[in-house]
């Protein structure tokens, strides 16, 4: 079942890391049938949202032709500069969007009903939250999270100054 508030979320999946500690991209490594980023990008669309990927314009064009994929403005500069992609893309596009669930390709243990929580947390909090980001035994889990698509003025701010 869609999540009741869809059309103020969007979706995006950021697959657009060098894996260098890995030794080879994680978004193409397979958990059981099929690669990580499709297998993130189907989670999404199990919401009721539309998925974006934030990655390098044409690096998993020949993975699924329905693959949207919107090219990150900061490539190698980490996740913070794939988020921001992802919130200015939303501030443009749909500029009555208020959340955005980002999410790392390399998630192979999440499910449905934890997204779905997450989100409903997101659209039920008050105004002046900008991120919902949950916390694991590892710590605080950004590229798990949802952030309001007005925080992009904010963490631009930071990115300029190097963070």
């Amino acid at each position: 079942m869609p999540i009741q508030s869809y059309s103020a979320v969007r979706g995006y999946v950021l697959a657009g890391g060098g894996s260098t500690r890995f030794g080879r991209d994680k978004a193409l490594v397979r958990f059981g049938e099929v690669p990580l980023l499709l297998r993130i990008v189907e989670l999404v669309r199990e919401l009721g949202l539309d998925a974006t990927v934030v990655a390098g314009a044409q690096k998993y064009r020949d993975l699924d032709a329905g693959l949207e994929i919107l090219e990150d403005r900061w490539p190698g500069q980490g996740p913070l500069g794939g988020i921001i992609t992802a919130l200015q893309h939303t501030a443009s596009t749909a500029p009555t969007c208020q959340w955005n669930l980002i999410l790392s390709c390399d998630m192979p243990f999440l499910t449905r009903e934890w997204l779905e929580f997450l989100v409903h947390r997101a659209v039920s909090s008050p105004a002046e939250a900008q991120v919902i980001l949950p916390q694991s035994a590892h710590g605080p889990e950004p590229l798990c999270a949802c952030y309001r698509t007005d925080a992009a003025h904010s963490l631009q701010s930071v990115f300029d100054t190097g963070v």
